[in-house]
């Protein structure tokens, strides 16, 4: 199976992927998306922490030993305010290595996600995804999700 749980020694190429996933959103909206100092340095110890805690389903694609994709979700309660009728699973860190590989590694990722949120009771899939990613939101439209809010942004 391509699809596995990540491990320590994953940690490394999954950093360079998301770091990746930045510098490609950085340019999308380069107020709001811009890369911090020590990006990769900053989120290294959250992403260890991650892929060590046995609520989080942290996964990787692998072919021939090599990691072209990377998923993260949580499971959560919805907002008080809003009723979806369970849980909800939000994937926020969800990257592969090129736009080309969001049809088939992306999906693949994607329905692993799905099976495992099910078991835990969730409902609905929250998935980020920059406006402008248009390989990641047409692979996400091809699967039936739909667009549930925008945030918008201006200099003050």
């Amino acid at each position: 199976m391509p699809i596995r749980q990540a491990t320590a020694a994953d940690i490394p190429r999954m950093l360079a992927l998301l770091q990746q996933r930045r510098e490609a959103y950085q340019h999308y909206a380069p107020m709001f998306w811009r890369i911090a100092d020590g990006a990769v340095e900053k989120h290294e110890p959250f992403i260890r922490h991650l892929v060590h805690d046995d609520d989080v389903l942290t996964v990787v694609h692998e072919v021939q030993d090599h990691v072209d994709g990377v998923l993260i979700a949580t499971t959560m309660h919805a907002p008080p305010v809003y009723d979806p009728g369970g849980k909800v699973c939000m994937i926020d860190d969800y990257v592969v290595e090129s736009p080309a590989l969001w049809r088939e590694v992306g999906m693949r990722l994607l329905e692993h996600c799905r099976e495992w949120a099910m078991v835990r009771g969730c409902v609905l899939q929250i998935i980020v995804c920059a406006q402008k990613d248009v390989p990641k939101s047409a692979m996400l439209k091809g699967m039936g999700a739909e667009v549930a809010s925008e945030w918008y942004v201006r200099s003050i």
